[in-house]
């Protein structure tokens, strides 16, 4: 095998790995807060463990948290000392592109792996709906989720700012409770 390809997969698979992980990660943390804090909000002291049992088991999926808080912060069910109107934006950009990466393959084919050049990762899914690409850049390029198109900084950017306005809520919401 020629040293150069398998540097570049070497290499490949590294982003892949770390970015990915970090993604996915993220977005556990994500789902754990978004647990709790709905948790918080509808259980008793006396219902929290039946509650919990449910929003932490895979039987409520991230999509349904989010549909279900998205919902709740329309509504204003939740403090918040600055008004984060991209929060619910971000929240639904999270679970696309965790979704995403998640059920979707590093792209290792000679012809992409001869073209890297560390500027994006490709990726390959195969959906009900057909086989599609996804980029994750990791220069400034402007993303295009419609051709599923990424910027890895902009993603973890919505990430830490998700988890931030996530944790505001939570602490609020425990103070609250607590009072």
């Amino acid at each position: 095998m020629n040293t150069n390809f398998t540097k570049k997969l070497e290499v490949l698979n590294r982003l892949c790995e770390e970015h990915r992980g970090k993604i996915i990660s993220g977005t556990i943390s994500i789902e754990a807060v978004l647990s709790e804090i709905l948790i918080d909000l509808i259980s008793t002291e006396q219902t929290r463990s039946c509650f919990a049992k449910h929003l932490f088991s895979d039987a409520i999926t991230l999509e349904t948290k989010v549909n279900l808080f998205c919902s709740l912060n329309k509504k204003k069910a939740f403090l918040m000392q600055n008004e984060n109107c991209n929060l619910n934006n971000d929240l639904k950009y999270i679970q696309i592109i965790r979704n995403r990466i998640a059920h979707s393959l590093l792209d290792t084919s000679q012809e992409f792996i001869n073209q890297f050049d560390n500027s994006f990762v490709k990726y390959k899914s195969f959906t009900t709906e057909g086989e599609y690409d996804l980029y994750i850049y990791y220069t400034d390029v402007e993303e295009n989720p419609g051709k599923r198109i990424y910027n890895a900084k902009e993603i973890f950017k919505k990430i830490n700012r998700t988890l931030i306005s996530l944790a505001e809520i939570q602490e609020k919401l425990i103070s609250v409770v607590g009072d």
